[in-house]
């Protein structure tokens, strides 16, 4: 695989819904195809009506939303706390797909961009760290990459380049991967996920990631992606958080295929 991408190639959400799954990926083909990148873009100016699309695509067939329009509040509620496991499960088994091939990305990563993102002072820094799993560490590490990249991808840079080429890409993603090594590195052992040290340790990996993503996220200097993600608050916004996740689950498993097809 030469570069990761997010088309109509490569995104397909499967739900047991079928109105669901068709609302969604009607959806998620309608986005705009950034020339330069091949994938689908996202900025300031799209991104409420995308988050909103795609909240109405999701709940505009399920039953909690109908008993919603009946006014029956306590079938409302419940419906919501079963689709919202729902959701939480299939996210899961997406992470756990991508798990199964993260020595791969990180492969992928580093000879792509002739990085080292895995080295030998990295993996003291992390076994220093004593109050924490090591092997959450090691699960989170790759997908909070994968997410930063995504980014990358959908949003762009902090600074667009005149010369918007693949190789200035490639120097941009390079750059920004090194950045993120260096500030996973400090969560890590500043003692600040400590809150998440006691608990299962595959189950907590997407949780840990986005803790790792919302603050690096404000050190990254992308004025729009804080546009997009925060909106101007204090805290991430849900709509930002659900429509990455969404583009994950959408193309994890075609991004393996292809990964696993050139890396193997």
């Amino acid at each position: 695989m030469e570069r990761m991408y997010f088309n109509q190639d490569t995104l397909f959400i499967k739900d047991p819904n079928e109105k669901i799954q068709k609302a969604v990926n009607d959806l998620l083909r309608g986005i705009k195809i950034n020339q330069s990148t091949g994938s689908i873009t996202l900025n300031a100016e799209t991104a409420p009506k995308r988050f909103s699309e795609l909240k109405e695509a999701f709940l505009s067939e399920s039953e909690y939303h109908q008993a919603a329009l009946d006014g029956n509040d306590m079938k409302t509620n419940k419906k919501v706390r079963m689709d919202a496991n729902f959701a939480q499960k299939f996210h899961a088994k997406s992470v756990n797909e991508f798990l199964e091939v993260k020595n791969l990305w990180l492969n992928f990563w580093e000879k792509q961009h002739n990085i080292k993102l895995v080295d030998l002072n990295f993996a003291i820094e992390l076994l220093a760290n004593n109050e924490f799993p090591l092997d959450l560490l090691e699960m989170t590490y790759p997908l909070f990459l994968f997410y930063i990249h995504m980014f990358f991808i959908v949003i762009g840079p902090p600074i667009r380049s005149l010369a918007n080429d693949q190789r200035n890409n490639d120097r941009n993603i390079a750059e920004l991967l090194k950045k993120a090594k260096r500030i996973f590195e400090e969560f890590a052992t500043s003692g600040s996920l400590r809150k998440y040290a006691q608990r299962n340790a595959t189950r907590q990996v997407p949780s840990v990631a986005w803790y790792c993503l919302e603050n690096w996220m404000k050190e990254s200097g992308n004025e729009q992606l804080m546009k997009i993600a925060f909106g101007g608050k204090k805290n991430l916004r849900t709509p930002f958080k659900i429509f990455f996740n969404t583009i994950f689950r959408a193309s994890i498993s075609q991004l393996n295929t292809h990964l696993t097809m050139f890396e193997v």
